[in-house]
């Protein structure tokens, strides 16, 4: 797998989900299941390096700003619903993170959060599970 499979496995899984998100993680999920295994496990070493792509303080800056209180798992979240956007949005985003700001719906004290999207993290290792019959632990 390289970096442009990758981002077309997103995009495939949020444009047929059509917005919605247990739609996309099933999409995303059939996607990478019918890949090889080592695909699969090609996919998380590319998520991984797109997080660390939106890691910095700047980020959970303006994820606290749309969000709330952001633990180390809600910022997880947050990056996981960056990624879950598809490629433009995400590549924008890092070039200009604060542009997220525009997005806040957030009023009060009340924690918003369409902006945190943990299920996305865990399709390539449900997928991984189903495919291969193997525990993702056994392997990571």
């Amino acid at each position: 797998m390289n970096e442009l499979q990758f981002w077309d496995l997103i995009q495939k899984s949020l444009v047929e989900s059509n917005g919605d998100r247990e739609k996309q993680i099933e999409i995303l999920e059939l996607l990478l299941a019918k890949l090889p295994e080592h695909e699969i496990i090609e996919y998380t070493d590319y998520f991984g390096e797109m997080q660390d792509l939106c890691y910095s303080e700047l980020f959970w800056e303006v994820a606290t700003e749309l969000i709330g209180f952001v633990s180390d798992d809600g910022f997880q979240d947050f990056q996981c619903w960056l990624i879950s956007q598809g490629k433009q949005f995400f590549m924008e985003t890092v070039n200009s993170p604060k542009s997220l700001l525009k997005l806040k719906k957030r009023t009060g004290n009340k924690l918003d959060v369409s902006f945190e999207f943990e299920a996305f993290y865990y399709a390539p290792i449900q997928a991984f599970e189903k495919s291969t019959g193997k525990d993702w632990d056994d392997w990571a």
